[in-house]
């Protein structure tokens, strides 16, 4: 393959790896130094991860919980691709809402989708155009069945 190709094919990927993950591009880049890449890439996504979690509070942004009650993410998979971030003022309406349901339906967990990105205001998170400031948060529907 020729260099431009690469070139290109490696352009690619960090554009959609920083669409998708936030930090994914920089962790390819990253990697691209080491002689395993996807192991490069690995650690450099972990620790521009954690670095992200680090930083996020600074600028205003919060993440939702991966784990535990009344409130947390749906799936790992948000938090590891950093889609758990919201502003304070909405982590704080999250949980409120979230305990309120917990006191009437005792046991009851309620669970996020997509948040937002730990920083940059203006970056959309996929396909969720309008989840690019930290004000908006997913939350999956409850179902109950007649009778049960």
């Amino acid at each position: 393959m020729d260099r431009s190709a690469r070139v290109a094919g490696h352009g690619l990927i960090v554009v959609l790896l920083t669409l998708v993950t936030h930090v994914g591009g920089l962790a390819w880049l990253l990697s691209l130094a080491f002689p395993r890449r996807w192991l490069g890439f690995l650690h450099s996504y972990a620790a521009l991860s954690g670095m992200a979690h680090l930083a996020a509070p600074a600028l205003g942004r919060q993440a939702v919980p991966c784990f535990g009650e009344p409130l947390r993410m749906q799936s790992v998979a948000y938090c590891l691709t950093l889609r758990n971030f919201v502003t304070p003022e909405m982590a704080q309406v999250a949980r409120t809402a979230a305990e309120a349901v917990a006191r009437a339906y005792p046991g009851t967990v309620t669970l996020a989708l997509d948040g937002s990105f730990p920083f940059l205001d203006g970056m959309p998170l996929l396909p969720h155009l309008s989840h690019d400031d930290g004000q908006k948060l997913d939350f999956a529907f409850y179902c109950v069945k007649d009778g049960a």
